[in-house]
């Protein structure tokens, strides 16, 4: 059974990286750089705002569902949660459509087609809803539905979505074509799940949720960060470096979206661990130390082989987010330590907040200022230079909510391993070696890791029965 969650998740995970990668080199050839820019630029906005009216719902769900000890209050649970999510963003769909045009002339020192970021903010919320129904479904471990429902999104999304663009090509359409597909996900799910509902507790969860809003800075800061160079770049620089941002944020995302499937595996196995007490953190390092080499590995294939991809899938427009993808994969490797779950698990909301406030800060600051200089690349040094200033902090307060063993001494040679490849992928490709013999050097940077990996235990011939089992 374990296995075959294993798999549904990979192969869900594998499917809704193609698919909303082919439909990525479709919309470049059909909308130029300025009006796809247009498109981040109105997402990127409306995530913003969004993050202020989802009172963190989707992390303290999580939180709270492994703490139910009766089966029958899983699905009131999730109706509870999503009810407060939605009634906390009609409030946000009002405050975004009494935003005037001038506002966000202000905002993006140009003018925005109209409604478009009312829109944005609509395919946000439900989308979002959407993600806090696919969490109910993988934490009561139907990997069927889970497969079924994921795989349906993407196809009806996408679909949609590729369909609006050909026949009207501009954003508008786009975005109609999201919020009606997203809907029509919401209302399978609701015609599949009619459970019987004894109680929803509504009292009890709004109560844990107000206890939960010291996240609520850490969740808005990270969007901001995520989000606000997009905007930054757009004022600054232009619309069309938005779109050349985007893209190579996109493709080095794609080795965080796989982390997070991994993460889907092993996140319950890992609380249960954690809620049997310390004496189980063995354990949960055994089961941490192959997700962190599969996901450097994810971030080292991304970034040596970027090349590569971009200039055999994407036009010549996009051949500056060559680089950017490497940069933007190994900030992604960072972001593993903010998986441990540790902080969480102890409900430290307030430490989780301030260390993420003080990186999201640290990273606009810097962004801020570079931006101006160096464009998108400004944007991206402020995000690693960032996180290399948090990061110690945040492993120093997670351990002392739950101490886990880490093998440190091999942790780092993996990383130093991780950052040669990729520096090593950088000179084959400025030294303008040809691909015949560039691309066999490439394939030896991976194979030397993947040596590496098995030579300090983290992955051995014996033990892939044992990293299936952990699903």
């Amino acid at each position: 059974m374990r296995i075959e969650k294993n798999i549904s998740y990979l192969l869900s995970t594998s499917f809704m990286q193609f698919v909303p990668f082919v439909f990525l080199l479709f919309v470049i050839r059909i909308l130029n750089k300025d009006t796809y820019g247009s498109y981040v630029l109105a997402l990127s906005f409306a995530a913003i705002i969004s993050s202020f009216f989802s009172l963190s719902v989707q992390l303290v769900f999580e939180k709270e569902f492994f703490a139910i000890e009766e089966k029958t209050k899983e699905f009131p649970l999730l109706i509870s949660f999503s009810l407060i999510f939605i009634i906390s963003n009609i409030l946000g769909v009002f405050f975004t459509g009494s935003l005037s045009d001038k506002v966000y002339q202000m905002i993006f020192n140009e003018s925005l087609p109209e409604n478009i970021i009312l829109l944005a903010y609509l395919t946000t919320v439900i989308a979002n809803l959407k993600a806090l129904i696919f969490l109910y479904i993988r934490n009561i471990q139907k990997h069927e539905s889970y497969l079924f429902f994921t795989i349906t999104d993407v196809l009806v999304c996408y679909v949609s979505m590729s369909v609006s663009v050909f026949f009207y090509r501009n954003i508008e359409s786009l975005m109609i074509s999201q919020v009606i597909a997203n809907l029509l996900i919401l209302l399978c799910f609701l015609l599949k799940y009619r459970l019987p509902i004894k109680t929803l507790e509504l009292g009890l969860r709004m109560r844990q949720v107000l206890r939960s809003l010291p996240l609520l800075p850490r969740n808005i800061v990270s969007v901001l960060q995520g989000r606000l160079d997009s905007i930054l770049i757009g004022r600054y620089v232009g619309v069309a470096d938005t779109a050349v941002f985007a893209v190579g944020n996109k493709l080095g995302g794609t080795c965080f979206n796989y982390m997070n499937s991994l993460e889907n595996a092993y996140v319950p196995q890992v609380l249960e661990l954690m809620n049997k007490g310390p004496e189980e953190s063995s354990r949960v390092r055994d089961i941490f130390n192959p997700y962190l080499f599969l996901s450097l590995f994810l971030c080292m294939l991304l970034g040596v082989f970027a090349n590569e991809a971009i200039r055999t899938f994407f036009t010549n427009d996009y051949y500056q987010a060559i680089h950017l993808v490497k940069v933007i994969s190994f900030y992604y490797a960072l972001l593993f330590w903010g998986k441990t779950r540790q902080l969480l698990f102890s409900g430290k909301y307030s430490t989780i907040s301030l260390i993420t406030s003080i990186r999201a800060i640290l990273g606009v600051v810097i962004s801020l200022y570079a931006i101006k200089f160096y464009g998108f690349w400004g944007a991206v040094w402020g995000m690693i230079i960032a996180q290399f200033l948090v990061q110690p902090f945040f492993i120093y307060y997670s351990q002392k909510q739950y101490f886990i063993p880490w093998q440190w001494l091999r942790i780092i040679y993996l990383y130093l391993l991780l950052l040669t490849g990729l520096i090593g992928a950088y000179i084959l490709e400025e030294s303008g070696m040809n691909l015949f013999f560039a691309l066999p050097l490439k394939l030896m940077i991976c194979f030397i890791y993947l040596l590496a990996g098995k030579q300090i235990g983290f992955i051995k011939t014996l033990n892939l029965k044992k990293l299936s089992s952990n699903f």
